[in-house]
């Protein structure tokens, strides 16, 4: 073999060789790495990551406008480099941390019904207006009283006029705890509270975090000062963790519960 072609197919040889190397040591092996101790790994490469960005970050600007600039003049726009992805490519990545042993069947489903709480909006979640149990303000107070005891419901919205206005809130147990104590007062209006509402697109998680925020288990649906429904710390729950048994969801204090 000639010299000078034995110095090309070394070079050839020598060039797949740092190729495979460079693949196997500088790819695969820290990417397993990475994701089997993605803590540790990130712990340790912190700081060496840090000072590379310091050094080359000059040169990775350039690269960067470089590249900027011919998709510029290409007409492409640049969406930049953030990791976004859609609700269904969420699921699907759960179900593969399933398949692959990190999340146990009970963890993908809440998980799951976590992710799908945040796709359902309060219009969805709530009872429809005409099927909740209201009271009219201007109503006498013996026949409220007289009705009253036989709802199972410890919270009841009051409206004046029409049955979409809504006022506020009666508080049964407070009301029979007056007339227990003798105080009944002279109308209801003495004993309404203020009601939390929210807009039909809120989601079912930030209905959590109101509940949360105003401390209450309920809230008005309304639209334009209209009330659509009533939607209840239980209904979130239930489409959080499905169908739940009687005695929890009598633990939970619920006021106008669905179905009024």
């Amino acid at each position: 073999m000639e010299p000078e072609t034995a110095e090309s197919v070394a070079g050839i040889w020598v060039l797949i060789a740092l190729t495979v190397f460079n693949v196997i040591l500088g790819e695969l092996v820290p990417k397993s790495v990475a994701l089997q101790f993605p803590t540790q790994t990130a712990l340790y490469t912190i700081f060496p990551m840090t000072w590379s960005l310091w050094f080359y970050g000059g040169f990775i600007r350039f690269l960067n406008g470089g590249g900027w600039l011919l998709l510029k003049v290409m007409g492409v726009r640049q969406t930049g480099h953030r990791h976004i992805h859609s609700p269904e490519e969420l699921e699907l990545l759960l179900a593969e941390s399933r398949d692959g042993g990190l999340l146990e069947p009970d963890e993908h489903r809440r998980l799951q019904r976590a992710l799908r709480l945040r796709l359902r909006s309060a219009r969805e979640l709530m009872v429809p207006w005409h099927e909740v149990e209201v009271v009219d303000v201007d109503d006498p107070l013996w026949q409220v009283i007289d009705r009253l005891s036989q709802s199972s419901f410890t919270r009841v919205p009051v409206f004046r006029g029409e049955r979409t206005q809504v006022v506020g809130i009666l508080n049964t147990k407070r009301l029979a705890l007056r007339r227990l104590q003798g105080a009944v007062p002279g109308a209801i209006a003495d004993l309404v509270q203020p009601a939390v509402t929210t807009s039909p697109t809120t989601t079912g998680d930030r209905l959590l975090a109101l509940f949360q925020q105003r401390r209450t288990h309920h809230a008005i649906v309304s639209e334009g000062g209209r009330a659509l429904g009533l939607v209840t710390l239980e209904d979130v729950l239930r489409a959080f963790l499905g169908e739940m048994p009687d005695d929890v969801t009598a633990a939970v204090p619920v006021p106008g519960a669905s179905g009024g």
